[in-house]
């Protein structure tokens, strides 16, 4: 929709000012999605962003030690939290994490693969910046799992 000047005059809004009827039109709390004016006199609503990946959070010796949780009675939380850290990390995301006791913890699964460094020097770090929580670094050794409390 289009107005003319005259328009704009008579819903009493000031023909010389363009984004009047557009600032009028959108609300600054709208959840964000605040539109843009590509000068048609349209408004425009950016679409909805979606995922980058379809894969699934969890790969497979994470799901594995997530059934060992849930059915020892546990509520489990996939990748649900996020902590900042101190350089050279921005954030730690654990694989999983439940409440034991009154302790959040914190649950890393490592594989044998060549990222596992970096993977177990950010727990560790996040294990020093975060002592409220109990961190576990979780290895599956073919049948038997290995479970190793990060202390900071």
């Amino acid at each position: 929709m289009t107005l003319t000047p005259q328009q704009v005059k008579d819903l009493g809004y000031d023909p010389t000012d363009p984004g009047a009827v557009l600032r009028k039109a959108i609300p600054a709390n709208s959840k964000g999605d605040s539109g843009h004016f590509d000068g048609s006199g349209d408004i425009k609503t950016p679409k909805k962003r979606l995922r980058q990946s379809g894969k699934p959070l969890l790969n497979e010796l994470e799901k594995s030690w997530r059934n060992v949780l849930i059915a020892s009675g546990h509520k489990v939380l996939e990748q649900a939290i996020t902590l900042r850290l101190d350089p050279p990390f921005k954030r730690y995301r654990p694989d999983l994490a439940y409440q034991l006791h009154g302790t959040l913890v914190l649950v890393e699964c490592k594989g044998h693969h060549r990222f596992r460094e970096k993977g177990i020097a950010r727990v560790a770090l996040a294990a020093k910046t975060y002592p409220m929580f109990r961190f576990e670094l979780v290895e599956r050794n073919g049948v038997d799992w290995k479970i190793s409390a990060m202390t900071p």
